[in-house]
């Protein structure tokens, strides 16, 4: 005879994504998937901008003390060396254990999906000084040498309105 399929009403979606997501994340070294949705926040914006969390290794037979290795876009691991206890801290009080004793860092870029979105375009400068800079770069030969002087120009009055 068949057994009868108890039934106990809806159930909530988080429960099946998290036994179909948890073990996908689990063979990257993560324990869980909140660490890369939160890096951001766990590391801040500065260094969330331009870091990637990898994979989280532990020790055979061990849940703690691990080794985090942070991929980096560019030369900045080393300013990341410095700060390299006070990223520990962080992701560890994210976690709620010691979950992680040393960090690694592998220069490489960030995936695609990691990167950030680009800054929103900058406020226009004011009339009279956009007039004024169209005016003494007109004179200029060539296009892109033009071009690039008036964004040059542009970035430097920006700046000189920015400061008190």
């Amino acid at each position: 005879m068949a057994s009868a399929i108890k039934w106990s009403g809806p159930r909530p979606l988080g429960e099946f994504a998290a036994r179909v997501i948890d073990p996908a994340v689990g063979k990257r070294g993560f324990a869980t998937a909140e660490l890369l949705a939160s890096w951001d926040t766990i590391v801040g914006a500065r260094n969330g901008a331009f870091t990637q969390p990898e994979k989280l290794v532990f020790a055979r037979g061990q849940s703690g003390g691990g080794v985090l290795t942070i991929r980096v876009d560019g030369p900045r691991a080393i300013f990341l060396q410095h700060e390299a206890g006070q990223l520990i801290a962080r992701i560890n009080t994210f976690l709620g254990f010691s979950a992680v004793a040393e960090l690694r860092f592998v220069q490489k870029p960030l995936s695609p999906k990691a990167r950030k979105p680009e800054a929103p375009p900058a406020a226009p400068i004011p009339a009279p000084l956009a007039t004024a800079l169209d005016e003494a770069v007109s004179t200029v030969d060539g296009d892109r040498l033009r071009e690039a002087l008036r964004r040059l120009g542009e970035g430097v009055i920006r700046d000189r309105l920015a400061r008190p």
